[in-house]
């Protein structure tokens, strides 16, 4: 088992590099020693407070790092294919917990300004110590703890997204609900779903996604990779303005 003692500082980086290649996702010398400080202290915090079911810090690196690596990648192709220049854009992360992959996006891609969202207490003071930790300030990283379907509603937060993610909240149906309000119109949905789920809930998801105006652009299959080989990211883009009602209440999104 690999752990803070047993695994080389170099080891680490090298993992870290590893996984970007695989995803395709260029980086610079600082943002792997950026990734490398926060994979060492995701680890170190997840021994106090369970945050991700990885136990050891190598596979935490090959699991869920890649999987962040490739929606990074996802999120820098869109950009680049609207012709946008890659200075700035905006991401928030419904549910973000352990900071995936928020904090991974936002340590990948330096002009993303990315809001990390959880409903727990406990969640949101590690993201909070991660990114002082790692000397983000607020116009980098914000930290919110709040309920998505309830922040959906306000100003400040409503239509003001670029893109949106939601890894680890609940069913596409619900994931859906819960992101679009956030969106610009033209911003993007970044679904992170098992091949296994994929056709169950894109079918019961279908007629809700054209009520909140998301329409499918993009179907990125992982297969190629092994660690993450069942997984697929689902791009949803905003194409129409989103009725005042939603979201709607929790009790009524899962009732439905």
């Amino acid at each position: 088992m690999a752990n803070l003692k047993s695994l080389e500082a170099s080891q680490l980086s090298s993992a870290i590099a590893e996984m970007a290649t695989l995803a395709e996702l260029e980086l610079t010398q600082d943002m792997i020693a950026a990734l490398e400080q926060f994979a060492a202290f995701l680890f170190e915090y997840n021994q106090k407070v369970n945050l991700v079911g990885s136990k050891d810090l190598l596979s935490l690196v090959q699991r869920h790092f890649l999987d962040g690596f490739t929606v990074a990648k996802a999120i820098k192709t869109i950009k680049i294919n609207k012709e946008a220049a890659l200075g700035g854009g905006t991401l928030i992360d419904i549910g973000s917990g352990g900071g995936l992959p928020g904090m991974i996006l936002a340590l990948s891609l330096p002009w993303l300004k990315v809001t990390l969202v959880d409903a727990i207490g406990k969640k949101c003071k590690f993201l909070e110590e991660a990114a002082q930790h790692l000397g983000l300030d607020q116009n980098k990283i914000s930290v919110i703890t709040g309920r998505a379907e309830e922040m959906g509603h306000q100003v400040r937060f409503r239509e003001q997204f670029d893109f949106a993610t939601a890894r680890a909240v609940a069913s596409l149906r619900m994931t859906a609900e819960l992101v679009s309000p956030f969106l610009k119109l033209d911003g993007h949905y970044l679904a992170q779903k098992t091949k296994a789920k994929e056709e169950e809930e894109s079918r019961e998801a279908a007629l809700l996604l054209t009520e909140l105006k998301l329409e499918q652009v993009g179907r990125i299959s992982l297969e190629h990779l092994d660690t993450i080989a069942e997984s697929v990211i689902l791009d949803y883009r905003k194409v129409g303005a989103l009725k005042s009602d939603y979201p709607r209440a929790w009790k009524k999104i899962i009732g439905d």
